[in-house]
C-alpha cells in the first residue's frame, strides 16, 4: 500500500470517528492528509470506497481473532465458546473506541455493506470448518454441518452490531455466558 493511500485512510479513519460517515467529506479528508482531492481520488473512487476499505479492515480483524481462538488450547465446545467471546469482544473494541467508530461495523455505506457481506462469507466458512472437525473428532453431535452453523448464528447474532451496542459490558459478558451453556448442551454428544 502507498504512503499516501495509508495517510489518507489514517486522515478518514479520525475524521469518520469524529465525526461520523455521513457528515465527512472528501475535501476534508485530503486536508487532514495534506493531500489534494484529486489525490484522494487516484487512490478511491469514492468516500464510499474509503470507508469499505476502513470496514473491511475491522472486519478482518475480527476475523484473525475468531481464527486464533480455533487454535487455543481446550475442547472443541472450550473452543466454540472462545471463537464467540472473541468476536463479541473485537466487535465491543471498535464500537466502544468512539461514538461514530461503529460506523465501520454498522451503517448505510454501501462500502460498509460491502464489507460485512465478506465477513459473513468468512464467518461462515470458518465456523463451517470448525464444526466439522468437532464433529469428527466426535465431540460434537448434529446432523447437518451447515444446520448447525446456522443455527449458531442466529443464536449469537445478539453479540454483534448493532444489538451488542445497546447492552452494558456486564450484561454482555453474563448473557453471553449463559447463552454457551445452553448452546454448548444441545450440540455436545452425550459422552463428552
Amino acid at each position: 500500500m502507498s504512503d499516501r493511500r495509508q495517510l489518507i485512510l489514517i486522515a478518514a479513519g479520525q475524521l469518520i470517528e469524529q465525526n461520523g460517515w455521513q457528515k465527512t467529506t472528501i475535501s476534508q479528508i485530503a486536508r487532514a492528509a495534506k493531500v489534494g482531492v484529486g489525490t484522494v481520488y487516484l487512490e478511491f473512487a469514492s468516500k464510499d470506497a474509503i470507508i469499505g476499505e476502513m470496514s473491511a479492515r475491522k472486519y478482518k480483524a475480527v476475523i484473525r481473532a475468531m481464527r486464533r481462538a480455533t487454535m487455543s488450547s481446550g475442547s472443541f465446545a472450550q473452543r466454540l465458546a472462545a471463537i464467540f467471546d472473541a468476536r463479541t469482544e473485537a466487535f465491543a473494541e471498535i464500537a466502544c473506541s468512539t461514538s461514530n467508530a461503529r460506523d465501520f461495523v454498522h451503517c448505510a455505506c454501501p462500502g460498509v455493506q460491502h464489507a460485512h457481506a465478506d465477513f459473513e462469507r468468512a464467518q461462515r466458512e470458518l465456523l463451517h470448518d470448525f464444526l466439522e472437525m468437532g464433529r469428527d473428532a466426535g465431540e460434537f453431535d448434529f446432523s447437518s454441518t451447515q444446520r448447525a452453523r446456522e443455527a449458531l448464528l442466529i443464536t449469537y447474532s445478539r453479540f454483534t452490531p448493532p444489538h451488542l451496542l445497546s447492552l452494558d459490558h456486564d450484561t454482555l459478558r453474563s448473557a453471553l455466558g449463559a447463552v454457551h451453556e445452553l448452546v454448548l448442551s444441545g450440540i455436545l454428544t452425550r459422552g463428552a
